[in-house]
């Protein structure tokens, strides 16, 4: 029996599939208690969370991911996501964050660290922002420190 190399279209064929699987839902009472250990698993911010604001991303029945858009008065912002691995790097996120703009009425603002991520979906630097946003910023960079910069991202529509 040849075994053959695999190939990028074989990593591409995999993705699909597993994209093809994943749901994507408000979360319920138990899928909420996932997202909050989640949100420890991957530092990230955890101050305000509302279920209610929440999309998860399931994938046989088990939460993979997760995202919050929150309303204030004049903006939105996209907050709260991760993707835990092994499922990340396979378009989760991506299709995760297109559903929490696709509710966005308001203009939307993230902080973050992977920009170019971001910048994909397209959001660009931020020039100006609410003050709320400059709280963020200035909370993660000092309590959630990373390697990479923390930058305000603004979704152009």
């Amino acid at each position: 029996m040849k075994l053959r190399t695999d190939t990028y279209m074989d990593l591409e064929d995999i993705t699909t599939k597993l994209s093809a699987n994943v749901l994507f839902s408000k979360p319920s009472e138990l899928e909420f208690e996932k997202v909050k250990a989640g949100i420890l698993i991957l530092q990230l911010d955890g101050r305000i969370l509302n279920p209610d604001n929440f999309i998860v991303a399931k994938v046989d029945n088990k939460v993979v991911g997760f995202g919050q858009l929150k309303t204030f008065s004049h903006y939105q912002e996209i907050s709260t996501v991760g993707i835990l691995p092994p499922y990340d790097q396979q378009g989760i996120g991506s299709r995760l964050i297109k559903l929490l703009l696709e509710k966005s009425n308001k203009p939307v603002f993230v902080v973050t660290v992977i920009p170019a991520f971001f910048k994909r979906i397209g959001f660009t630097a931020a020039s100006s922002y609410p003050e709320s946003i400059n709280e963020k910023l200035t909370y993660c960079s000092t309590q959630l420190p990373v390697a990479e910069e923390y930058v305000v991202m603004e979704y152009n529509r």
